[in-house]
């Protein structure tokens, strides 16, 4: 299971000041307290980023962006009653792991951008891409003969289908196939295949353009689940 404890953010893994709030059992008021009395201690570590969000009331409340020394250094700052040692303990195990598996799957991601054989793979990715965007343009004029108001979506339609097919997204990325491993580009290049094929068919046959997409559809998700289990992205949990 997916704890969500570490987010990624211009490629560095934080946590925030709800998520602490949240597993401490703590009200955000005494968190976010903490850090503004501490704040230029706190900022020696990294800037802490704000974001806001709405509230129950209506009111913004803000919140912040944490790294993994800023963490530390406000558990320690906490005091902790006798009856909750366990829970900050396992808190802090939990998250330590994730904030781990998150700077792995950083230095992954750099490394592998060296290796000739992702580029080769990832090259045969963007050739399977444009292939199968050609054939998807040619069924958004299909779709719109057709009478379809919102065919131009089809492209990001198609490419949702495929990503949320095969893996769960923890985080938003500007291009999800700039993020995968090779093995998990071998998966998306067939997926492509199987998509521009669907829609060669259904036009052919003169099916209606929602029903060639749930045929595409059909057709990839069974292959994903014919796989097990969906891949979570950016990180599988380290066991």
């Amino acid at each position: 299971t997916m704890t969500d404890l570490v987010l990624l953010k211009n490629n560095e893994p934080l946590t925030t000041s709800l998520i602490v709030a949240r597993e401490l059992k703590r009200t955000h008021k005494s968190i976010a307290n903490m850090i503004k009395l501490y704040r230029k201690d706190f900022e020696e570590m990294g800037i802490i980023g704000e974001f806001q969000m709405s509230q129950r009331n209506g009111n913004n409340a803000i919140f912040y962006h944490l790294n993994e020394q800023h963490l530390t250094f406000l558990i320690m700052m906490l005091r902790v009653k006798q009856n909750e040692n366990d829970r900050v303990l396992d808190f802090k195990k939990r998250i330590t792991k994730e904030f781990f598996s998150m700077r792995k799957w950083i230095l992954e991601q750099k490394t592998q951008k060296q290796n000739q054989q992702y580029i080769e793979t990832r090259n045969k990715s963007k050739i399977g891409r444009k292939q199968e965007t050609d054939i998807i343009k040619t069924f958004i004029e299909y779709a719109k003969s057709q009478g379809s108001k919102s065919a131009d979506k089809y492209y990001m339609i198609f490419s949702k289908m495929e990503n949320s097919a095969f893996f769960i997204l923890k985080e938003k990325f500007p291009n999800v196939r700039g993020v995968l491993n090779m093995g998990q580009l071998s998966k998306i290049i067939v997926a492509d295949m199987i998509v521009k094929t669907a829609i060669i068919e259904g036009m052919e046959k003169g099916l209606l353009y929602k029903d060639i997409f749930q045929l595409a559809k059909k057709r990839v998700v069974d292959m994903a689940d014919s796989l097990g289990v969906k891949e979570i992205l950016p990180i599988e949990k380290i066991k």
